[in-house]
């Protein structure tokens, strides 16, 4: 018997999907903002102008939106520190962006935002 290999194919989501991603995050970051890790997903996902199966389909647990609402606001932050960084010198320029690139990814800094969800280290 011949086995069947699938590929896996790392595709671009639908422009639909990307938006309801992106609304739910910006609507989940509101909400942990006025309300704390403890906010309503049910408001979040209403607030986005999604349903609760679409939130949880991209973010299967509370602790995958904190932690996605997280990283978007480092991508943001690393965004305007590059943007900053072109207008300092060479030499401190580096210095900066070793920092940051040192930071963004270490789960340590994850520790506090999942404990603050009520969530496991």
């Amino acid at each position: 018997m011949a086995r069947k290999l699938s590929l896996l194919v790392c595709r671009k989501p639908r422009t639909d999907a990307q938006r309801n991603r992106e609304s739910i995050l910006k609507a989940a970051k509101e909400a942990f903002t006025r309300f704390g890790a403890g906010a309503s997903l049910d408001e979040i996902a209403k607030q986005a102008g999604v349903g609760a199966g679409t939130l949880y389909r991209h973010f299967p647990t509370r602790d995958a939106l904190i932690e996605a609402v997280y990283r978007s606001e480092l991508k943001k932050l690393a965004a305007a520190e590059h943007k900053f960084a072109e207008t300092m010198p060479p030499k401190s320029r580096r210095g900066s962006q070793a920092y940051l690139k040192a930071n963004a990814e270490r789960k340590e800094n994850l520790v506090p935002i999942r404990q603050a969800a009520g969530g496991k280290n």
